[in-house]
């Protein structure tokens, strides 16, 4: 015996509202419907306005590229640098006139085969024209974005690196200073206890990737 399922019907104030309804649409007036699709691939309807805000996240999904002939130095700022050691400072009069420079260091004594790094040293100048050695230098090391996979496993999203349009994370051991990963690159600071500085450093260097 074959069961049939009930058909409903439609009286005919109804199946007439229905047509107008469809006639007209449901768009305000004045309002273009953006077609998009959704995650199941059914096409769907949103306001222009809203489709176009909808900016892609800095992901992690696309290819990364290559260290080989990458001058890790080229995305470093001395202005910033100088910039961020004053903003740090209890007495920016008493450290004198600060000058800045930066020079290429082999990435592979970070302990990562393939990386690339450039540090960032200081001197200070004081009234006397005395010059003395700045702090800690501030390093920034490029590692083979073939690392991230296992960096995100398993480790937090940092927010605070959005703005530069960079993702970040806090790996085991990576502390209070977090890997970032921007346009196919990935790199990280150190060398400086200091990690306001180094996330001073490390947004302009995004903001340049």
């Amino acid at each position: 015996m074959t069961t049939r399922r009930a058909i409903p019907v439609w009286s005919g104030a109804l199946l007439t509202s229905a047509l107008l309804v469809a006639a007209c649409g449901s768009s305000p007036a004045g309002t273009a419907a953006v077609p998009t699709t959704s995650a199941a691939g059914a096409p769907s309807s949103q306001p222009a306005g809203q489709a176009a805000s909808q900016a892609a996240s800095p992901g992690s999904d696309q290819a990364g590229k290559s260290l080989d002939n990458f001058d890790p130095c080229s995305v470093v700022s001395d202005a910033d640098f100088v910039a961020a050691i004053t903003a740090g400072a209890g007495d920016p009069s008493a450290l004198g006139t600060i000058k800045a420079t930066h020079a290429p260091v082999d990435g592979s004594n970070t302990g990562l085969p393939g990386a690339k790094a450039c540090s960032q040293t200081w001197t200070t100048t004081d009234s006397a024209g005395r010059v003395n050695q700045g702090g800690e230098p501030v390093i920034v090391t490029f590692d083979v974005y073939s690392n991230l996979a296992e960096i995100q496993a398993g480790s937090p999203l940092i927010n605070d690196y959005q703005a530069s349009g960079a993702q970040a994370f806090i790996a085991p051991g990576d502390g209070a200073v977090p890997h970032l990963t921007k346009d196919g690159y990935l790199f990280r600071m150190s060398g400086n206890s200091d990690t306001a500085l180094l996330k001073a450093i490390a947004l302009g260097i995004a903001a340049r990737l």
